[in-house]
């Protein structure tokens, strides 16, 4: 059985562009493998540390709590919700350019509607106070994947 720097030291041995690469030269299919590899070096693992918070006060849970506390306006803003989605998702199927455009005329409508940034300014500070995040430290693998040994195409012939 594998210790957990053993696991982390394979994992981390062969690099995703490295994987990505591979992907990339196997077409549909079932491959057999059987192949023994040396796997030597240090794993390295940093300190456990926070990150702030990226939590989206506009998420669905909360524009759904808006829209509950809308009471008999409720129906209206849910087909505006509607509506300025359906927009919003087809301002970014155009071009670069027409998102690009998209995004000026919605910056102009936002100073327009608040135009001393008050709303932005409060949801800048609410994020702010949001509690911080764990985050486990980092995994560095430093060494050499070697194979060992590979078995023949014949005796894979036979596996499969």
């Amino acid at each position: 059985m594998l210790n957990p720097a053993e696991i982390m030291a394979m994992a981390k041995a062969i690099k995703e562009t490295e994987t990505k690469g591979a992907r990339q030269e196997l077409t549909a299919g079932s491959y057999p493998v059987d192949v023994t590899v040396r796997i030597s070096g240090q794993v390295s693992v940093g300190e456990d540390t926070t990150r702030a918070a990226t939590s989206n006060l506009l998420s669905q849970e909360f524009l759904l709590l808006v829209l509950h506390k809308a009471g008999f306006m409720r129906e209206q803003a849910m087909d505006l919700v509607q509506s300025t989605a359906q927009s919003y998702l087809k301002e970014w199927t155009g071009t670069d350019e027409d998102r690009k455009r998209a995004k000026r005329m919605r910056e102009d409508l936002l100073k327009e509607f608040d135009p001393e940034g008050k709303m932005k300014a409060f949801l800048a500070e609410t994020k702010v106070n949001l509690p911080r995040v764990p985050v486990q430290g980092s995994v560095r693998f430093a060494g050499t994947v070697e194979v060992v040994e590979e078995a023949t195409s014949e005796a894979l012939r036979m596996v499969g």
